[in-house]
């Protein structure tokens, strides 16, 4: 390339540079409920983020959450063979069993889900709310008792108080979404978070409705448009 060219695209990239840093940063169109909470409470730190995005890494306990639900998937399939295999006579793909993931499933088969039959299991349900959709990845739904239970398995430690009432959200989303699309009436549905380390069922008091949880989004957006000006 010769020195001519060289500068010329020295110059271009310079130019979308200087353009890319003047631009406001925009909030995606689709939003994982997970995040959600991050998006309606810290919109700015979110926003910084969405511009510089980082390769995405895993790290441990992400791993053993992966491997928690990819059993508990198994267990429903009525296969019971976790994700795990031993190591065979070559060391052929094979993976080391974790101790915790192990005691997560001995729980999890004396909980009060083992026994039942999920109405669906690992269901992605997208949300149109406030001008986005809302990407809404449910563990796992049950009927009991003439009522529909959606479970979102936790692997982590049980939240309490305001970090309960911001986690409470997913839940409230998953409600909305499982409403939206199956029409069962909101009033209907429970959802709760089940912990696994401590094989813990956490039911919060009240989940926000969907005309509440598009508000929240609606407030963040504004009050993140403010700080811009």
């Amino acid at each position: 390339i010769s020195d001519d060219d060289q500068a010329l695209c020295e110059a271009v990239l310079a130019g979308e540079r200087e353009h890319e840093a003047g631009r406001a940063p925009e909030w995606p169109v689709r939003l994982p409920a997970s995040q959600f909470d991050s998006w309606v409470y810290e919109p700015e730190e979110m926003l910084a983020r969405s511009t510089q995005p980082r390769p995405p890494t895993t790290g441990l306990a992400q791993q053993r959450g992966n491997q928690f639900h990819a059993w508990v998937e198994d267990y429903f399939a009525g296969t019971h063979r976790g994700v795990f295999a031993d190591v065979d006579a070559d060391g052929d793909d094979t993976q080391s069993v974790d101790t915790a993931v192990e005691s997560w499933q001995r729980a999890f088969e004396a909980s009060e889900f083992s026994h039942l039959v999920p109405e669906a299991l690992e269901r992605e349900i997208h949300l149109p709310l406030g001008g986005h959709v809302i990407i809404c990845k449910i563990d796992a739904v049950f009927r009991r008792d003439g009522r529909i239970v959606i479970v979102d398995w936790k692997t982590g430690k049980t939240p309490e108080g305001d970090e309960l009432e911001r986690k409470s959200l997913q839940l409230a989303l998953y409600r909305a979404a499982w409403s939206a699309w199956s029409g069962t009436p909101a009033e209907e549905i429970d959802a709760v978070f089940w912990f696994s380390q401590e094989a813990k069922v956490v039911t919060p008091a009240q989940l926000a409705t969907t005309a509440e949880l598009e508000q929240l989004l609606i407030d963040a957006k504004e009050r993140s448009a403010e700080k811009r000006l």
